[in-house]
Parts: C-alpha cells; sequence; structure tokens
C-alpha cells in the first residue's frame, strides 16, 4: 500500500499541473478575446472622430473654394422626427446590465420612404454603442478618494451629441436618432460654417427632455482636440474650462442655441463630498431633478466604448450599504 502512494501523489500533480496549465490558458484566451474587443471598439471611436473631423475639413474646403456660394447651411442627412413624452427609467441607463430596460424608439419618422430609413438605418449603426457605460460600484476601491471622482447624475436619457458642419444632431447610446438643433457647440450653428477654423464636438450628455436641456459630462472631442484618449481629470477640466469661457451662450436660448445646456459638477470620492452629491448639488436642486445616481470615474481612465471598470455607477439608496456612508436621512 505504501509503495504505491509515491505514484498516486505523482499522477495526482501531474493531473493537477496540467489543470492549473489550462486554467491559465483559457484565462489568457479570455484576456485575449477581451482586449480584442476593446481594440475593435477603441478603433471604432477613433475612426468615428476622424469621420467627423474629416467631414468638417471638407465643409471647410468648401468654404475656400472662389466661385462656390454657399446658399444654406449643410447639415448631417437625417430625417426630422417628432418625438414622444419620456418617461424615464428607474434604472439607470449608465449600466450594460441584465436588468437594463432596451431603450425603445421615442421617435418616428414624418416620412415612411425607404430611402429615408436606409439613411437613418445606416446613420443609426454608425452612432451605436459608442457611449462608455458602467459597471456597478459592489466595492470601495482602495484608493477610492485619492483616483476617483464623481458625478451626481439626473434622470434623463443618456446620449452622445455631434455637432458639426454648422447642426447638431444627438443620438441615444444604442444609436438612436434623438434631435437635430442648433447649438453653441463648436460647429453646432449655421453661424460657424463661415468660421475660417475647423469646428466640431462629441460630447456625453444627459438629455432631460421635459425642459429640453442637455446636461454635459463627458467630452470626446473638441475642435482640433481629440479627448477620448485622455485621462478623465483632464478631460473633465478641459470640458469645464470651455464651457466657462461660453457659459452666457450656452445658457442662453436663440436661433443660435435652441437647447440649453449646463456641466455637471465634478466631486472628488470622500465621504463628505459623496453626501453633498447626494443632497445638496446645485444642479439637481435648482432645478428641481430628480436624482438617478452617481457616477464615479478613475482619474486615469480614458473614454472607452462599452462596459468599463473604470467606471462604476451607484443608486442613491445603495450608498449607505455599498460605502458605509448614511445619509442624514438615515440617521
Amino acid at each position: 500500500m505504501m509503495s504505491d502512494s509515491p505514484c498516486k501523489f505523482s499522477s495526482l500533480y501531474k493531473n493537477n499541473d496540467q489543470l492549473v496549465k489550462k486554467q491559465q490558458q483559457r484565462r489568457n484566451e479570455l484576456l485575449s478575446n477581451r482586449l480584442c474587443k476593446r481594440d475593435k471598439l477603441i478603433s471604432s471611436i477613433r475612426r468615428l472622430v476622424s469621420d467627423v473631423a474629416s467631414d468638417d475639413e471638407q465643409q471647410q474646403q468648401l468654404q475656400l473654394e472662389p466661385h462656390e456660394t454657399l446658399v444654406a447651411p449643410t447639415s448631417i442627412t437625417v430625417p426630422m422626427r417628432t418625438s414622444s413624452p419620456f418617461s424615464p427609467s428607474l434604472v439607470s441607463p449608465y449600466q450594460q446590465h441584465p436588468h437594463n430596460p432596451h431603450e425603445s424608439p421615442n421617435n418616428t419618422p414624418q416620412s415612411s420612404s425607404s430611402s429615408n430609413n436606409k439613411v437613418q438605418s445606416s446613420e443609426d449603426r454608425k452612432f451605436r454603442n459608442k457611449a462608455m457605460l458602467s459597471e456597478w460600484l459592489v466595492d470601495r476601491p482602495m484608493d477610492f478618494e485619492s483616483e476617483w471622482v464623481l458625478k451626481a447624475t439626473p434622470v434623463g436619457r443618456r446620449c452622445l451629441v455631434f455637432a458639426r458642419k454648422g447642426e447638431t444632431v444627438a443620438y441615444s447610446r444604442t444609436g438612436q436618432f434623438i434631435k437635430a438643433f442648433q447649438s453653441s457647440l463648436p460647429g453646432g450653428c449655421h453661424m460657424h460654417i463661415s468660421h475660417p477654423r475647423r469646428q466640431f464636438a462629441i460630447v456625453d450628455c444627459i438629455y432631460v427632455q421635459q425642459t429640453n436641456t442637455f446636461y454635459l459630462m463627458d467630452a470626446l472631442a473638441w475642435n482640433e482636440h481629440k479627448l477620448y484618449e485622455s485621462e478623465a481629470s483632464f478631460r473633465f477640466y478641459w470640458l469645464q474650462s470651455r464651457y466657462n469661457e461660453n457659459q452666457e451662450k450656452f445658457l442662453t436660448v436663440s436661433t443660435k442655441n435652441e437647447c440649453r445646456f449646463y456641466c455637471l459638477n465634478t466631486y472628488a470620492a470622500t465621504d463628505q463630498d459623496i453626501l453633498s452629491a447626494l443632497s445638496n448639488d446645485p444642479l439637481i436642486k435648482e432645478h428641481n431633478l430628480q436624482l438617478d445616481g452617481l457616477l464615479f470615474f478613475h482619474v486615469r481612465g480614458p473614454y472607452v466604448p462599452g462596459a468599463n471598470p473604470l467606471v462604476l455607477w451607484i443608486k442613491p439608496d445603495m450608498v449607505n450599504r455599498v460605502l458605509n456612508i448614511p445619509r442624514k436621512s438615515d440617521i
């Protein structure tokens, strides 16, 4: 009996080594697939930003042609749609989560022609799944206070807003057309077409349809600056700075700016700032908005389409349980 033991143990260790190698190989394959998928998503958003920039360059070249006269501003080819009242969901629009509701069409085209449908379908595919989504915050990261920031987000519709060629167009995170309008974003108004410098912008927003207001959350591109590869801390600083420079234009409703724009506040991820964001965020209070939740960003994270572990989401009623921070109402 004793003589058989070494053989059995040797066989056991050999089998265990093989199992470990298979597990490691499987983990490497999964990691490789994830990285490949992430690279494809990054490439898609890089192409999208390049397309927007090249479209704007072509428009500027038209302006420089000696015998060309633009009778009307060139706009994105999108069939006009009418919107039905939007009912905000109680589940966050920032998550790629099994319980996240599918966005149903809130707009129907006025024209039923197949050509318009094909154009819209092409546009939808182009802008689909380019937004950066969050994962649930289930535990406090070790570097939470030093390396994370947060934004208090109101209930509304998540969208990417593209300003180019004298028009601004908003698409949902699934690529659905929301609306086209004039704005004070670079390249977003017909008055910008004759501007000698290249102008365009891509921003990540929350749209509150009841008040026709956009709340700026992040920036992917702003004129010559392609920001999606920059750290979150720099993107937020850049967006806030550009907003402050043009705040009066963004807040004045006119033919040049048909919707108001506000910039969401950025907080550090300290207990005190988390409580301030929950209970005393100026935009949420002054605009009488319903707080949807808190969105946390790692300060060094780039803007990457799809679910990102460097962006975390939590509902207000989860703060005490997950972060062990009692709200005043809980004390």
